[in-house]
């Protein structure tokens, strides 16, 4: 209904900002361990307030770093809105993106300083823009990397002391060492809780390859009854492969490196849907508004999303605490991972908790530390 509300004044000025963070500690996958996550900062500016946006960079997913996100905001996707209205702005950057493929943290994070330039202008929050309030909090998962199964275990018993229910581990591609992991999480679990009081999700970022070495680590697993569900285990085209897995075998699969769009979704879910859900992450979609239709599909085929942050500091953080407000159906929890980065340059930094609120402010919630913008 806010679009329906004319904007006053309009967009004087844009900043944009690159930047590398170094992770905290070691995260390895089966795509690769981990370096410096890249990061663009986007401020939007009119007479009556500044918005602001983040988008991240999955280098295995887009192609993307911080440099090429830096340059395609700053040269391609800001130059087009500057002197617009924001609700102008907001039009024509949906036709803009449309034009110009790829780059999707480049493009979310321009759209995210719209969205709460346009949400600081109404003083009202930004999931007020998106659709209605369904939630005022959202559960979070907590994470954990491909380490050894005894580390992996620790950190899970460690998690469900602080109040955790939904865990996420990452497998590395070496199905023995990965059944091993999963091993090690369940009996840790079994000691503490039933199947219906916590929830495991195993992610193998597609390399468990093919639906016969997924089997092999099904077949060994002695408490399947734990796994909330298994993420990617084959290659994103392997769309029969995940509808095999989960009708033939039982067992409740997740997209993510296949569910990158509203196309994607569309096809995942084309008769009998091929998985049992899907991961939302802007730094894939590179809208946000894409996000809650895509979120909004799959809840109309059964089917819930988990909300990823890839790897932002606590403003994208706050901005996935909006889209949780208002998507249809979630996941047993959310992946609103803010302690993996070394440092969070924003003025006041989200906790890291096993709940979140949503902020209820206007606009976002969170701003950047101004020296994010320091050239």
């Amino acid at each position: 209904m806010y679009d329906s509300v004319p904007a006053r004044v309009v967009i004087e000025a844009t900043t944009v900002s690159g930047q590398t963070i170094l992770f905290a500690e070691s995260f390895p996958t089966s795509h690769e361990e981990h370096g410096p996550s890249h990061h663009v900062f986007v401020r939007i500016e009119s007479a009556e307030a500044t918005g602001y946006g983040e988008g991240t960079a999955l280098q295995w997913f887009t192609g993307e770093t911080a440099a090429t996100m830096e340059r395609v905001a700053r040269e391609e996707l800001c130059p087009r809105i500057e002197g617009l209205s924001t609700t102008a702005a907001l039009a024509e950057f949906r036709g803009l993106t449309g034009r110009l493929p790829g780059h999707p943290g480049a493009k979310v994070a321009v759209e995210a300083a719209l969205l709460d330039l346009r949400a600081r202008e109404l003083g009202v929050p930004l999931h007020a823009l998106l659709g209605d309030q369904r939630r005022t909090e959202l559960p979070c998962a907590s994470a954990v990397g491909a380490l050894s199964p005894e580390t992996v275990a620790e950190r899970v018993a460690a998690g469900y002391e602080r109040g955790y229910r939904t865990f996420k581990i990452k497998a590395d591609g070496d199905v023995a060492r990965d059944t091993e992991r999963i091993e090690a999480v369940t009996g840790t679990l079994r000691q503490r809780a039933s199947p219906a009081e916590v929830h495991l999700r195993v992610d193998a970022n597609t390399g468990w390859e093919s639906v016969e070495r997924t089997t092999r680590v099904i077949d060994e697993l002695t408490h399947p009854e734990y796994l909330e569900y298994l993420e990617q285990p084959v290659a994103p085209e392997a769309v029969g492969d995940l509808r095999s897995l989960r009708t033939t075998h039982g067992v409740p699969v997740f997209a993510d490196e296949a569910a990158g769009s509203l196309a994607d979704v569309r096809r995942l879910t084309n008769g009998q849907a091929a998985v049992s859900g899907f991961c939302g992450k802007l730094a894939k979609t590179g809208s946000v508004r894409e996000l809650v239709t895509m979120a909004r599909v799959g809840a109309a085929a059964g089917l819930p999303v988990t909300l990823v942050t890839a790897f932002g500091t606590s403003l994208a953080v706050a901005l996935n605490c909006h889209l949780g407000a208002v998507v249809p159906e979630l996941s047993s929890a959310t992946e609103l991972v803010g302690d993996l980065l070394a440092e969070d340059p924003v003025d006041a930094p989200l906790p890291t908790a096993p709940t979140l609120r949503v902020p209820d402010g206007p606009g976002v919630g969170v701003r950047p530390d101004p020296t994010v913008f320091d050239e």
